[in-house]
């Protein structure tokens, strides 16, 4: 079976995907947001290294104004300085995450008392964590008791499409996927909001868990198909997080997109004779 590894995001701060299955999905126009009934994985299927949707948005989305903003950030601080910040980013990320789904589980305990996720909160030793909390603390407070039926952070994989991806909520009681955001100050998501290719991503992304988790028979004892998102902008400030609502029709249109995107990924790796295929943007000389 024919494998090929990949290169995506920028020539400057490059991201790799190693040996995925050379075999494109089929039928991808059909597919849908919402499914009409669920579909299990085939075992053929199951044994398919597939690539993330990350890595699919990051070969095919529009990246010249990425590596522009990676160039002016690179010619202020020097490259290692540049990875060093970007590793920070990535790390901040992931605990961050980990704190929120922490705050949520507190927030549903039955016992629930408000000084215990202050003291939580002041337990954590960084500034930024400590501040990305209570931005958050407002939208976690207004769950209410619906606290208690979050699905947190799970693995999707699409049974039709192939992809892969982890969301990071699910909230059961609104049948809405939810998705974390750390907007630095200087991030073009936190400066251009909607404008931003930041936020047409998040968005397309999103999509393309709704469709995965509504078509995933992993799910099926959810009893229920999500149909809109919410996208939870947190200030590294502790300012209130910003909240977007996507609703159904603005997820279908951007998972249209999103089918595109996979499959003109797919058309150039099957075009490609080698086991590499480059999809870092590089500026023409």
């Amino acid at each position: 079976m024919a494998k090929c590894n990949i290169r995506y995001g920028t020539s400057l701060a490059p991201t790799f995907a190693k040996n995925l299955d050379k075999i494109a999905p089929k039928n991808v126009e059909n597919v849908k947001l919402l499914a009409d009934s669920r579909v299990k994985l085939t075992d053929v299927e199951a044994k398919l290294r597939r690539p993330s949707v990350s890595a699919i948005l990051g070969a095919m989305g529009e990246k010249r104004g990425l590596f522009l903003w990676q160039k002016a950030m690179i010619e202020e601080m020097g490259l290692a300085g540049f990875r060093k910040t970007m590793a920070e980013r990535l790390e901040v990320g992931i605990k961050i995450h980990s704190h929120i789904e922490n705050l949520v589980k507190l927030r549903a305990a039955q016992n629930f008392a408000e000084k215990s996720i202050f003291a939580y909160i002041d337990a954590e030793k960084e500034q930024n964590l400590r501040n990305y909390m209570r931005s958050a603390l407002p939208f976690i407070f207004e769950l209410g008791n619906s606290a208690g039926n979050v699905i947190l952070e799970g693995k999707v994989r699409h049974p039709v499409l192939g992809y892969t991806g982890r969301f990071d909520a699910i909230l059961a009681d609104s049948k809405e996927i939810l998705d974390w955001k750390t907007s630095p100050a200087r991030s073009t998501f936190s400066t251009q909001r909607l404008e931003s290719l930041s936020y047409t991503n998040y968005v397309r992304q999103l999509s393309a868990y709704t469709s995965a988790f509504n078509h995933d028979t992993n799910f099926e004892n959810s009893n229920f198909s999500v149909k809109s998102a919410i996208l939870v902008s947190l200030k590294e400030n502790g300012e209130e997080a910003e909240i977007f609502r996507i609703p159904q029709n603005e997820l279908e249109s951007a998972f249209e997109n999103f089918k595109r995107d996979l499959s003109e990924f797919w058309r150039e790796i099957e075009a490609t004779t080698g086991t590499n295929v480059d999809f870092a943007y590089k500026p023409e000389q």
